[in-house]
């Protein structure tokens, strides 16, 4: 079963786009950086797992 949540949590940020620049360009390099490498990525570790959803959650990413 935890299978199964780890595959479906990982769908969810693994189809992510930048919908605000201006917002993204005002986040610290390391950050977009780390951005920029997970997007795409189906191995996020559960760190950059929140990551993404607070930048989300702020309007600066849209996860399907």
């Amino acid at each position: 079963m935890k299978a199964l949540e780890k595959s479906s949590a990982v769908k969810e940020f693994s189809n992510c786009e930048i919908v605000d620049f201006d917002k993204f360009a005002s986040l610290p390099a390391d950050v977009q950086e780390r951005v920029l490498e997970a997007l795409g990525c189906p191995c996020i570790d559960q760190t950059t797992k929140l990551l993404l959803s607070k930048l989300e959650r702020l309007g600066i990413l849209k996860c399907l």
